[in-house]
C-alpha cells in the first residue's frame, strides 16, 4: 500500500485502499454469504439494533456468565467483520412443496435472494 504521509503519528492511506467491512448478517442482506473458512478481518463488540436481537445477546451473555466461561473480553459478545473479497454470491436452495400456515410477509433484501420455486412468474 502507498502511504501518503503521517497524521498524529498514524499512517494515512488513499481512500481507494480502504476496505468496507460488514458483519455476516449485513452481507446476507445484500445477497452474499461468507466463504467457508474465511477469518474475520476485525472483531467488534456486537450491537443489537432490535429488541429481539437484544434479548438474544442478553441470553447468550447470561448463559456464558452462568457457565463460568471466564473469557477475557469483559463479558461482551464479539462479532467478526468481513470484506467483500471474503464473500460469495448467496444462492438459496430451491423451494419444494412448502405450505405456510399463516400469511406472513416475506422480505427479500435483493432480487437474487428470492428462493427458486417460491415466486410464480
Amino acid at each position: 500500500m502507498v502511504e501518503l504521509g503521517k497524521f498524529r503519528g498514524e499512517a494515512v492511506y488513499p481512500r481507494g485502499n480502504v476496505l468496507s467491512l460488514k458483519s455476516a448478517e449485513s452481507w446476507m442482506r445484500q445477497g452474499y454469504k461468507i466463504k467457508e473458512g474465511a477469518q474475520a478481518m476485525k472483531m467488534i463488540k456486537q450491537r443489537a439494533a432490535t429488541i429481539n436481537k437484544k434479548r438474544a445477546v442478553e441470553m447468550v451473555l447470561a448463559d456464558r456468565n452462568g457457565g463460568g466461561s471466564g473469557e477475557g473480553n469483559g463479558g461482551e459478545l464479539m462479532q467478526g467483520l468481513y470484506a467483500k473479497g471474503q464473500t460469495e454470491l448467496y444462492i438459496p436452495p430451491p423451494v419444494v412443496d412448502v405450505s405456510f400456515p399463516s400469511p406472513r410477509p416475506v422480505i427479500f433484501f435483493t432480487p437474487g435472494v428470492a428462493y427458486l420455486g417460491f415466486i410464480e412468474h
